[in-house]
C-alpha cells in the first residue's frame, strides 16, 4: 500500500467515525450541559468537530462518554465518571497497622501486604 492510498484510508478512518459519533450522540440525546458540565459536555456538532480535528483525543473521549449518554437515555441518572485518585497505585504504610506496607491499587487496598521486604497476603 502506498503513501497516497495509506493517506486516504486514514483520511475515511476519521471522517468516517467522526460522523458516526455525530449520529450516535444526536441518536443518545447529547446537548451541551446534560452532563452538568465539563469538557465532554456538548452536542453532536461539537463532537463530531472534535473528533474530525483532532480524532486521536476526541474519539476515545466521546466512547469513554458515550455510557454516560446511554445511561442518561435509558431513564437512568448521569453517571459520573470515577473520581481521581489522589494517591497513585504503590506501596504505602498499612493503614490496619498489621503491617509495614499495604499495596494501593490506586483506588483501594488491596490484601497485598509486605513486612521487612518480604511480601505476604492478608485481607482488611
Amino acid at each position: 500500500m502506498g503513501d497516497s492510498a495509506l493517506s486516504s484510508v486514514v483520511w475515511i478512518l476519521v471522517v468516517g467515525s467522526a460522523i458516526w459519533v455525530a449520529f450516535d450522540s444526536r441518536n443518545l440525546g447529547a446537548k451541551a450541559g446534560v452532563l452538568g458540565g465539563g469538557m465532554a459536555d456538548m452536542g453532536p456538532v461539537g463532537w463530531f468537530l472534535v473528533v474530525l480535528l483532532l480524532w486521536i483525543v476526541g474519539f476515545p473521549a466521546y466512547l469513554a462518554t458515550r455510557p454516560r449518554y446511554v445511561a442518561l437515555k435509558a431513564g437512568g441518572a448521569v453517571v459520573p465518571p470515577p473520581p481521581p485518585s489522589a494517591n497513585p497505585a504503590g506501596w504505602y504504610p498499612d493503614p490496619s497497622k498489621r503491617h509495614e506496607l499495604r499495596y494501593w491499587d490506586g483506588l483501594a487496598w488491596t490484601a497485598n501486604v509486605s513486612d521487612a521486604g518480604v511480601p505476604s497476603s492478608d485481607a482488611l
